[in-house]
């Protein structure tokens, strides 16, 4: 006979596997991302060293990226992480070496300190970001929501989906959609990845705008956005400090461009108060004269692109978009000189 304990402790391991088990298979089924970290490359440059691109998924949907590495005639490389910002695109740039020109790339989104990447842990040093916490005087609220990110990390190597509700919802709502109707989703409700250096087809949403939507999907999609980052907007804290070391890393070595994506409208209308728009003009300013050999592309001053009708979601562009930033861009690129001065 087996005793009470003995009996619990069975129960506890198979219930553990069978909850592993689905887990790991929703994950799959809905394919949401579980990894970080794919290095990429774009085109050849067997003449000079190819150059390094720091960006989240907005950098992949905003430009052409091949485009942009054939006018240039030099071999873009980098890696993705989907809804990263600088202080997760620091520890790559370190690996990347012979490196001469940098391209950052970064929006009031990437940049505002509460959105916060589902891969942080991941590719981050945990001494890293407690000192850069305890640098920017962070608040516990803060400092407890990044940090409980590192247990997490080894919680997912049992249960995958653990953290990821909004990804396994909006699966869901996307795979069910798409069974029982005909017409393709318009967004990526399981979240978008970044597919710069992949050789995918574009996505029927990426095709689409937000001025489709209905007021009850803006409505959810902006109450998500607000969930995300707890209805909070700074630009002074982790991020300010990574940007600001990347900079001066990607200067000692060269040269580095930065390109300022716009958000759409729709997103600025309600998350970018004159009050907040002008704390993230500051924190760049203050980033600019921290490398002042910097050159800097502002997309997001573009009028053309001051439309919600060039985005398919709240802070992407759709492929529309992209051929007006990608243009923009590489006429921008052709004033700058060639060589560090």
């Amino acid at each position: 006979m087996l005793t009470r304990r003995m009996q619990f402790l069975i129960v506890l391991i198979a219930s553990t596997v069978i909850a592993s088990v689905g887990s790991h298979i929703i994950t799959e089924w809905l394919r949401i991302e579980t990894t970080a970290g794919h290095f990429w490359e774009i085109g050849q440059s067997p003449d000079q060293p190819p150059a390094f691109l720091a960006g989240s998924s907005l950098a992949g949907n905003a430009i052409s990226w091949p485009r942009v590495s054939e006018e240039q005639g030099q071999q873009l490389k980098g890696w993705a992480v989907a809804g990263s910002s600088p202080w997760e695109w620091e520890s790559f740039q370190q690996r990347a070496n012979d490196i001469q020109l940098t391209f950052l790339v970064v929006s009031a989104y990437d940049l505002n300190e509460h959105f916060l990447c589902d891969f942080h842990a991941d590719t981050v040093a945990f001494s890293r970001t407690v000192m850069d916490l305890w640098l920017t005087h962070a608040d516990w609220r803060f400092t407890k929501r990044v940090l409980s990110q590192y247990p997490l990390k080894y919680l997912r190597t049992l249960f995958p989906s653990a953290g990821r509700s909004e990804g396994v919802l909006g699966g869901l709502r996307e795979t069910f959609g798409t069974l029982f109707s005909s017409r393709s989703p318009l967004e990526a409700e399981a979240g978008p990845t970044f597919t710069v250096g992949q050789t995918i087809a574009i996505k029927s949403y990426q095709t689409e705008s937000i001025t489709n939507w209905d007021r009850a999907r803006l409505l959810r999609r902006l109450a998500i956005m607000r969930g995300a980052s707890q209805g909070r907007q700074s630009f002074d804290g982790p991020k300010q400090l990574a940007f600001v070391r990347m900079l001066r890393m990607a200067q000692e070595r060269g040269r580095v461009v930065v390109i300022v994506l716009p958000v759409s409208p729709a997103y600025a209308h309600e998350f970018l108060s004159p009050d907040i728009a002008r704390n993230f003009d500051d924190a760049l300013t203050a980033a600019q004269r921290s490398v002042p050999a910097a050159r800097w592309v502002r997309l997001d001053y573009l009028p053309a692109l001051n439309s919600d009708r060039y985005f398919w979601d709240l802070v992407h562009m759709n492929t529309v978009g992209q051929h007006i930033a990608t243009k923009a861009l590489i006429d921008q690129l052709q004033t700058f000189p060639r060589r560090a001065s």
